[in-house]
């Protein structure tokens, strides 16, 4: 009988668990409304600072969406974080201003889709200005 209960409240806890784990986005990647393939990171911070800005404008890389900077030509992967939409409406030619900072390499954790490159330079988001 205590091992009937004992299934009987564990069974629900771990669908409920199971459930709300599918509904999150931590695959590294996500979607724009215009088809784009956008990369995202789950930390609650980036691991840079966000006083540097990016001011530029939306590019369709191979499927990837990027930001070619205003001031040096110099494109850049954007990553985005998780908590957020931003990306989801952007679209090639937008104007954006994203705070953040740039790096070298793909970010820990992040697995780069066939469309965005891992040559980066990658803009890691903090906010949309």
């Amino acid at each position: 009988m205590r091992l009937l209960r004992f299934f009987a409240l564990a069974v629900p806890v771990v669908a409920v668990a199971v459930g709300a784990s599918g509904c999150a986005d931590t695959t590294g990647t996500g979607t724009t409304d215009s088809g784009l393939v956008f990369l995202q990171h789950a930390g609650s911070t980036p691991g840079v600072g966000d006083s540097a800005l990016l001011t530029g404008v939306v590019e369709d890389s191979d499927g990837c969406l990027s930001v070619r900077d205003s001031a040096s030509s110099r494109r850049y992967m954007p990553v985005f974080p998780v908590s957020t939409s931003i990306a989801r409406s952007l679209k090639p030619g937008d104007q954006v201003t994203l705070s953040g900072g740039a790096q070298t390499e793909p970010p820990a954790g992040v697995d780069l889709p066939d469309e965005c490159s891992a040559d980066g330079p990658f803009w890691m988001v903090v906010a949309k200005v």
